[in-house]
């Protein structure tokens, strides 16, 4: 194991953290990524802001942060975004009031759906610099968040998460107290937002008095996480000369949904008709799509052509987690000679090994939401068959009943 450079990964802050899920949302959250809302007996949940749980709304230089999340994310996992993301951007890593129990709501005191409570509010405040929210694209179940991402890709309609992430956008771009508006989006969020720039731009050029350009010139800034959009273009005012703002892409090198946008081959470019504005940051031999374990564990990972540090650092406090995985030394793995696809395969399954003997005590927890999430898969595939049925065959029953009852009063 001396080869190894292995060390807990993003613990609390990962995905992947079993301590961080309860039976209740892991429930919740299956139904809501694999089913409609209506299969489960809910209502649609509107895509909307979600503030931050303290009193502040910018940082102390009047920037005000927001979040979009990509597809299939449900309130726990985008708190758990949340988290992490105020963890990098704060001075204080230790102090952060971010917890598991806090962000699944696991502790009985968080009663309210915001996930805090006055006393959380407060401490926020004293320990939070910058404040991140939230704009929550709501999953509507894995085939409608594949269609919503088509139809922004493509321009073939204007989605609801889009036209919210606007009206949002617009509100902020023309608040004067606020500095800059700082834009982070992972995955199906980088289309939402490129959406939201052509929408932008209509509106500057089309309504000037809704949203000039001079609100926009250096106040807006936008970084995008595995960007898998078609296009994203700087705005430009209704003279057609482009409007000053930051745009910068970070991609993993091996992250598949990225290879549907930003690191699309160049020879497929051109034929798909992908245009990007902005750097571009790629981290080498970068595995993985999730915003936390993969894209936050080490933000300086990231490097652009120019050699220049992203313009994301000036805000980042926190790069590395402590303790993040370093991989593996690269002199073990070509001595094995194995293809690329085989090494990554070792690789992680020497870190699964490696990590064993300390989350062995995290198995029956493990298997008691395997359980969970079993029976909340098949009681969402029984709802969404048997509910269409009862709503057409009560109809039916009602009328059968009716009929039925006069023939019942003549025999008596």
């Amino acid at each position: 194991m001396k080869y190894l450079k292995m060390h807990s990964s993003l613990g609390h802050d990962s995905e992947y953290f079993i301590g961080a899920w309860s039976v209740e949302n892991s429930w919740n959250t299956i139904l809501e990524l694999f089913f409609p809302p209506w299969t489960h007996g809910r209502r649609h949940e509107e895509n909307k802001i979600l503030p931050d749980e303290g009193r502040q709304t910018t940082d102390s230089d009047g920037n005000w942060f927001v979040f979009v999340n990509g597809m299939m994310c449900s309130r726990p996992i985008v708190e758990m975004n949340r988290c992490r993301l105020k963890k990098m951007l704060n001075d204080e890593h230790k102090d952060n009031p971010c917890t598991p129990k806090r962000i699944c709501g696991d502790n009985d005191d968080l009663k309210d759906k915001n996930y805090s409570t006055d006393d959380d509010k407060s401490a926020t405040t004293k320990v939070d610099r910058v404040p991140v929210h939230l704009f929550h694209n709501v999953p509507d179940s894995f085939l409608w968040d594949l269609i919503q991402c088509y139809a922004d890709k493509e321009g073939t309609r204007v989605t609801k998460p889009t036209r919210a992430f606007v009206h949002a956008l617009a509100v902020k771009l023309n608040d004067p107290t606020i500095k800059k508006v700082v834009v982070l989006c992972h995955s199906q969020g980088t289309i939402i937002v490129a959406a939201a720039l052509k929408l932008l731009g209509h509106l500057i050029r089309k309504f000037p008095s809704v949203l000039s350009a001079n609100k926009i010139r250096n106040r807006l800034e936008i970084y995008c996480f595995a960007t898998c959009a078609n296009t994203m273009h700087v705005l430009k005012d209704k003279d057609g000369n482009e409007i000053p703002m930051t745009i910068e892409h970070f991609t993993n090198s091996d992250d598949i949904v990225a290879k549907l946008g930003i690191s699309t081959p160049q020879r497929l470019r051109s034929l798909c008709e992908l245009h990007f504005d902005g750097r571009v940051l790629n981290r080498s031999n970068g595995v993985g799509h999730l915003f936390n374990s993969h894209y936050l564990d080490n933000i300086k990972a990231y490097k652009c052509e120019d050699s220049k540090p992203s313009n994301l650092m000036k805000y980042v406090r926190n790069p590395v987690v402590p303790g993040s995985k370093e991989g593996i030394d690269p002199s073990v793995l070509k001595a094995l000679r194995l293809p690329r696809c085989a090494k990554r395969w070792v690789e992680h399954l020497i870190d699964i090994l490696s990590r064993i003997p300390s989350t062995i005590s995290l198995i029956p927890v493990a298997l008691a939401l395997c359980v969970v999430t079993i029976l909340a898969f098949v009681f969402g595939l029984l709802s969404m068959f048997l509910t269409p049925i009862f709503y057409v065959l009560c109809p039916v029953l009602m009328i059968i009943v009716r009929r039925l009852i006069p023939n019942v009063k003549r025999m008596c």
